[in-house]
């Protein structure tokens, strides 16, 4: 899917060649992209990077880096990445989703591979564009600042590793070996799984699981986790009109929203992220009505199969045909039933079934 980006402009001023030097900061990128936006409890600055942005998603999120502002010039330095998230846009309320995301990141701090909280500050900004609309003309049409002439951000730490997106995006145009499918779901989908497992144990539903969300470390051979904007609390209300990406998202959130949020939102993810670098960065469908014209009708296909058995899901999809006889293809349409009651629900019984069949595949 394809989301318009938002666009800050940032009024801080851009660091000189000196003060990047003496910050660490790799000067090999243009020193007029870092800008100083705040700073935190101990004292650490937040830099940005402003052409840091994050292309998955269309919440503003960008690298950069903390800095200690004390370090004497010649001494060594080692300024640590990071990530800084803003709000999806000037609305009122979507300030909350960041504070979301603090306590979230805050409960799961035990967690390896699991981004951590570092601070939170509010940015001078001269411009804020979202859709095509700049934040100054939503405020001509009456609408009142939530946070006049500053914008909410939180600092995040970096988690090592390549987005598995750039794997389907990059390398896998194609059905992938039985070799590589059997790494795939033996270390990748099992280690995310694993540590899926983690966080449910916390009682914390990630509820945006996808390729661009799991990260895969090739040095350390380890998976991690990244981008819980949208987690909720098992249990909790489902909120209303709120969904993870709707192509990785379970069906009923659209038509039958459930009374509490389950995990079983996070097996369907975890399957429809199989499918998707199993096929080549393909999206699960059903049937004949392929291509589907709107999101709407994308989802609306795959829950008028919500009673069919999975032999008959494997059949009507769109799965390539060397994988349909798999023990791979009949354990991934468990997992992305689009019935909630079909799916599993145990996230360790879901790793340790990846890892069987990663090792029948590999």
């Amino acid at each position: 899917m394809t989301y318009l980006q938002s666009y800050i402009g940032f009024s801080a001023p851009s660091l000189s060649v000196t003060a990047c030097r003496r910050a660490g900061l790799p000067i090999w990128r243009n020193p007029d992209n870092y800008r100083i936006i705040g700073d935190t409890n101990n004292r650490r600055l937040v830099v940005l990077d402003v052409e840091g942005r994050i292309k998955h998603g269309n919440a503003p999120a960008y690298r950069g880096f903390l800095i200690s502002p004390e370090t004497p010039l010649g001494h060594p330095c080692q300024p640590e990445p990071i990530f800084i998230k803003f709000p999806h846009g000037p609305e009122i309320g979507l300030y909350e989703w960041l504070e979301k995301e603090k306590e979230t990141l805050t409960t799961l701090i035990d967690i390896p591979r699991v981004p951590r909280f570092l601070a939170a500050g509010q940015a001078d900004i001269i411009e804020y564009q979202r859709f095509g609309q700049d934040w100054h003309d939503w405020l001509k049409n009456g609408n009142q600042p939530p946070y006049p002439y500053k914008i909410p951000f939180i600092v995040i730490s970096s988690v090592n590793g390549t987005a598995m997106n750039a794997f389907s995006d990059q390398t896998l145009k194609f059905v992938p070996s039985r070799q590589r499918l059997g790494w795939l779901t033996g270390t990748v989908l099992a280690g995310a799984a694993e540590l899926l497992a983690r966080v449910h144990d916390h009682g914390i539903i990630h509820r945006d699981l996808k390729p661009a969300h799991i990260l895969y470390d090739q040095e350390e051979q380890i998976v991690g986790l990244i981008d819980f904007g949208s987690s909720t609390r098992i249990a909790d209300r489902p909120i209303n009109g709120h969904f993870g990406t709707l192509a990785f998202f379970p069906p009923e959130y659209v038509f039958e929203p459930p009374e509490k949020e389950d995990p079983r939102i996070d097996a369907y993810s975890i399957g429809s992220t199989a499918f998707t670098l199993a096929s080549g960065g393909g999206h699960i469908n059903y049937g004949e009505r392929l291509p589907v014209d709107t999101v709407y009708n994308f989802v609306e296909n795959i829950w008028a199969y919500r009673s069919a058995g999975v032999a008959e899901l494997i059949k009507e999809s769109n799965l390539p045909a060397e994988l349909k006889e798999t023990s791979f293809a009949r354990y991934i349409f468990q997992l992305m039933h689009p019935d909630i009651n079909q799916r599993p629900i145990n996230m360790r019984e879901i790793a340790d079934n990846f890892r069987r069949i990663g090792t029948e595949l590999g």
